[in-house]
């Protein structure tokens, strides 16, 4: 069997969204990159077998074969073909996956493998996946069947999304009739803009009864204060809370710190923080999933 090797890789700068490079057609940049990383080498471009790129959700700017597309805008010959797979976060991956394949089948010798994916024209893409997504679990939360189950639906950060008249309806249905089948739908941000950005914050805060805040020591207090209808005290309370630890739960009733106990088991095991994601990694590569817990939970009792 023959052997596969990487010869060159080329990537475009990071930006974030809506910054440097929202004005860039994807089809554009990933043709920039084709044409760099070809340029590089002195190759007959007619040579290339195949151009591979994966594109997670290929509909919006995305649509249609962006491979075939690319390549042509890369000044490739014609005859060069292009083909786009998408397997969602591993699409890129999957691309090189199949490119090394082929070169170790003997059924191509060269190969353009890669990636594009436009995240600044997401809102566009996405919406109707989400609502796609809203119409399913409407459907589940409706269902009798399971109607003694409690049933939560959980949007995080997702308020750049719900533009959509069509999911907007959706939404605004949720919070108002849901809990009358068990359910909920629970809405997370860490900005009082996203919610205003949104055009639901009316909504949100006459059918959302509970909040939940974290810390937050620098927040705009007058805007909280106006927004939550917050107390002097409930604002100094959600200013002084302990990140990860403590947070206020607000309701017509009362305003009340919740403290967060977690045993040390229970935080190595359900932690997110970069750090303790590669220490976990490590301690259960070296030890095994079961010792490896204790490991972690052990050294944070002796420290």
């Amino acid at each position: 069997m023959a052997e596969a090797f990487i010869v060159d890789a080329v990537r475009t700068a990071v930006s974030r969204r809506a910054g440097g490079f929202a004005a860039e057609h994807p089809a554009d940049m990933a043709a920039h990159v084709i044409k760099t990383v070809v340029g590089r080498h002195d190759i007959d471009t007619a040579a290339i077998d195949d151009v591979i790129l994966g594109c997670l959700d290929n509909i919006g700017a995305q649509a249609g074969d962006i491979a075939r597309t690319a390549t042509l805008a890369a000044g490739l010959p014609e005859s060069v073909p292009g083909v786009t797979i998408d397997r969602q976060c591993g699409s890129a991956q999957q691309a090189v996956h199949f490119a090394a394949q082929a070169v170790m089948s003997g059924t191509s010798d060269l190969i353009v493998a890669g990636g594009v994916q436009k995240m600044s024209q997401y809102p566009d893409i996405l919406e109707p996946l989400l609502f796609y997504i809203l119409h399913r679990a409407s459907a589940v939360i409706r269902d009798k069947k399971i109607s003694q189950v409690f049933k939560a639906f959980f949007i995080d950060e997702a308020w750049i999304f719900l533009k959509n008249p069509s999911i907007q309806k959706y939404v605004v249905e949720a919070l108002k009739t849901w809990r009358k089948h068990n359910a909920a739908m629970v809405l997370s941000t860490q900005s009082l803009d996203e919610l205003r950005r949104s055009e639901l914050l009316d909504v949100v805060l006459e059918t959302c009864v509970t909040k939940i805040f974290l810390a937050n020591p620098d927040m705009d207090r007058a805007l909280y204060r106006h927004h939550f209808h917050l107390n002097e005290r409930e604002v100094e309370l959600i200013s002084g809370l302990v990140p990860k630890q403590q947070f206020l739960i607000k309701t017509p009733e009362l305003a009340k710190v919740v403290n967060l106990t977690v045993d040390s088991k229970s935080y190595w095991l359900y932690t997110n923080d970069p750090y303790d994601n590669r220490k976990r990694e490590q301690a259960l590569a070296a030890y095994g999933f079961e010792h490896g817990l204790e490991v972690l939970s052990r050294a944070v009792v002796e420290a």
